[in-house]
């Protein structure tokens, strides 16, 4: 669906800030699952700066 809404994590990778772009689909205490087109990516909560989360802008009149 063109203009789907995704959740932005963004995370420390080593010395490089990165933003990952996906929806997140679980999270334990230690990892949050983000799917994306490409498949499906662990990211250690350890790691992530910000998270920001989707929200549903669809205007149905």
């Amino acid at each position: 669906m063109s203009g789907e809404c995704e959740d932005k994590v963004l995370y420390f990778e080593g010395d490089q800030l990165r933003v990952f772009r996906g929806i997140i689909e679980s999270e334990d205490q230690h990892f949050i699952c983000l799917r994306r087109r490409d498949g499906m990516v662990r990211i250690a909560k350890t790691s992530v700066v910000k998270i920001q989360q989707r929200t549903s802008s669809l205007d149905e009149d």
